[in-house]
């Protein structure tokens, strides 16, 4: 489990500059910053880490006096709970703000809390102007700093504060870069920090034989290299090889065989009570394929103890960076990931051919040594229920929840971990585990000339630029009411971003069953684009549905990461060519496809190789698009196909 974080509230008074200091201590975007008034209004979470102490942020809503409106008194109380729940508090202030004009019932109320606080006074662009203590006296506080959010000036001199208040509280710095400080700093990484296949050196085309020498269908080869290095082999014993009867997994040894034959060292490490699996009879068909191996009989410590593995590590002198390490149980492949091996959490249900496949799809960069947290956004027009699904889904009353249209003004994102149980194949136990999402709430989605010029507009493009970056995009529609051309809009923006999609109807329980046929039938004829497989019906207010959500959300992300072999695509791609190939256009040449290549995921992606692309009509593509689609059941997820000209001396 990760440690507890800190968690450092800044509040202050509207306009004071609390939005762009969160931005510029944890080097990012995230809250939106204007001119306007309560532009913040929902509660913004972002983490920094200073000198390996590791912090979490919360921006607060403007805090007033004496707030009339609906959406001014919802703010008040977010931003007070959050500064209830705050280990201590950062007050900013706008240097030009006579602090004598703070009111006596937000310090009262602020010193009710009992929560330890310093005093940041922002917007000093010049040394020369910073203001005094004395003028804060009264305030209270125990730091003082002049700082200027905009240009950076003073942040080093507090952050070294925030530090220190967190030591203080009995916090510590994570000195290790252990490995939940790297799944974190994984998740804040900017977007031009994301690893990129090469894309150089192409494909080399050959022309197969027919079985009497003829010409017959073309064969691609790759010439790009890989861009990891695996050159270990790692697995588990009972659970991998051998079978809860005892038995040596068929294929086993086949699968084996190939790894070593590609050039890679094997190795073993088992809880046994063997010295070494050379006793262990049932193995005999691979012992002499492993390089060494480590037994807890033989050293004295079991799985999943990370001593068992440094002396693999030290015993065989393995750099483990390019080790792949295959084992059955989760708490065995979290100790591997992180010392820093690439894993496999192997079904026990299934033998090993899927290997080698997983292997290529590491070293050519199909998967990452250390998943990202996938990002899951609720996406839809305004007052279709956003912000009530965000806070049924994360558990938290954290979003403002008001009938009024743009209530929610940004982009607010919750680390969310969810409890699932799992049975562990070897004892039968079953034990909770933790899943983790990062679950974003979006500002409603309007036309641009209903939008209001400035924190909406901004708002808006950071939504759709989210949208791109987003793992599965969760498209809710009001079911008690019409479907309206927006509601297309909003749909086009998740067709165009290729990521997985679940359409969720919410305020189900409004609706009765002939309601929903009609309202199902409306929703086939005005989103035929869309081509939705996964559709879920639920009641955010009632709480209804919500398990059916989580299960198509991980039915999503797991068709969007699925590995599809070389093998099987190569089927697809020559029944298409002898039983459907393109037609010739009327003013082109006969169109020349040479293959259809599997080569990224996340999503899904296919590349057309073809002597040119002009010869191909689009329908053909879209026709291609579809069947790859419905032969791979890639569910819950859009699917990308590209279409590349391979030079014609490229093919031999």
């Amino acid at each position: 489990m990760p440690k507890k974080l800190p968690l450092i509230a800044l509040f202050g008074l509207p306009n004071s500059g609390k939005s762009t200091l969160l931005n510029r201590l944890t080097s990012t975007k995230k809250a939106i910053v204007a001119r306007e008034a309560h532009t913040t209004r929902d509660l913004n979470f972002a983490e920094v880490n200073w000198e390996g102490m590791e912090m979490q942020l919360v921006d607060t809503g403007g805090l007033v006096p004496d707030a009339d409106a609906k959406i001014e008194k919802e703010i008040q109380v977010k931003s007070w709970a959050a500064l209830s729940k705050a280990d201590f508090l950062i007050w900013v202030i706008d240097r030009k703000q006579n602090p004598e004009t703070i009111t006596d019932s937000i310090l009262s109320r602020v010193w009710k809390l009992g929560k330890p606080y310093m005093l940041v006074i922002n917007k000093v662009d010049d040394p020369n102007k910073e203001n005094s203590i004395d003028q804060y006296a009264r305030l209270g506080g125990f730091e003082f700093i002049n700082t200027s959010a905009a240009n950076g000036y003073g942040l080093n001199e507090l952050l070294d504060a925030m530090v220190t208040k967190c030591e203080e509280l009995g916090f510590t710095k994570n000195t290790n870069n252990d490995y939940e400080s790297t799944k974190r700093q994984k998740r804040t990484r900017s977007k031009s920090g994301k690893v990129v296949r090469s894309q150089e050196g192409g494909y080399a085309v050959v022309r197969e034989t027919d079985e009497s020498g003829k010409p017959a269908l073309f064969e691609s080869y790759s010439t790009r290299t890989a861009i990891n290095e695996i050159d270990t082999v790692v697995v588990d014993v009972y659970g991998v090889l051998v079978n809860s009867q005892g038995e040596l997994i068929a294929g086993s040894a086949e699968v084996l065989q190939s790894i070593v034959d590609s050039g890679k060292k094997l190795y073993y490490i088992s809880n046994t009570q063997a010295d070494s699996i050379d006793s262990v009879e049932v193995l005999d068909a691979v012992t002499e394929l492993f390089s060494g191996g480590i037994t807890s009989s033989q050293c004295g410590y079991s799985k999943p103890d990370e001593k068992i593995y440094e002396l693999l590590k030290e015993k065989y002198d393995l750099d483990f960076a390019k080790a792949l390490y295959v084992d059955d149980l989760p708490e065995n492949i979290d100790v591997g990931t992180k010392l820093g091996m690439w894993t496999v959490l192997h079904n026990s249900d299934f033998g090993l051919s899927y290997l080698p496949d997983r292997i290529e799809a590491m070293e050519y960069g199909f998967e990452e040594r250390i998943p990202q947290v996938p990002k899951i956004i609720l996406l839809g027009k305004p007052n279709v229920g956003k912000s009530s699904l965000f806070n049924a889904l994360s558990t938290q009353d954290l979003q403002i929840v008001t009938d009024i249209a743009g209530t929610t003004l940004s982009i607010n994102d919750y680390l969310l971990e969810r409890d699932v149980l799992y049975t562990n194949p070897k004892t039968g136990e079953t034990q909770h585990r933790h899943k983790n999402y990062i679950l974003l709430d979006t500002t409603g989605i309007r036309k641009p000339g209903q939008r209001t010029f400035g924190a909406e507009t901004f708002a808006t493009n950071r939504t759709v630029e989210a949208a791109y970056e987003a793992d599965v995009i969760c498209l809710i529609v009001d079911g008690s009411q019409p479907l309206t051309h927006q509601d297309q809009v909003v749909a086009g923006i998740a067709r165009q971003s290729r990521n997985g999609l679940v359409v969720i109807v919410n305020k189900a329980d409004l609706l009765d069953d002939e309601d929903k046929t009609a309202f199902m039938r409306s929703f086939t004829h005005k989103f035929t684009f869309l081509k939705v497989d996964t559709f879920v019906w639920v009641s955010a207010k009632e709480k209804i549905g919500l398990d059916k959500i989580w299960k198509s959300i991980d039915l999503s992300l797991h068709n969007r990461q699925r590995l599809i072999t070389r093998a099987e695509v190569r089927r697809l791609f020559n029944y298409l060519m002898k039983q459907k190939p393109p037609k010739k256009l009327r003013t082109k040449k006969r169109p020349i496809i040479y293959d259809l290549v599997y080569t990224d995921t996340k999503p899904p992606t296919f590349e057309l190789l073809v002597k040119d692309k002009t010869t191909l009509h689009w329908s053909y593509l879209r026709f291609l698009e579809n069947k790859i689609k419905d032969q791979f059941h890639f569910q819950a997820t859009g699917i990308k196909l590209k279409v590349v000209e391979v030079n014609r001396k490229n093919v031999l």
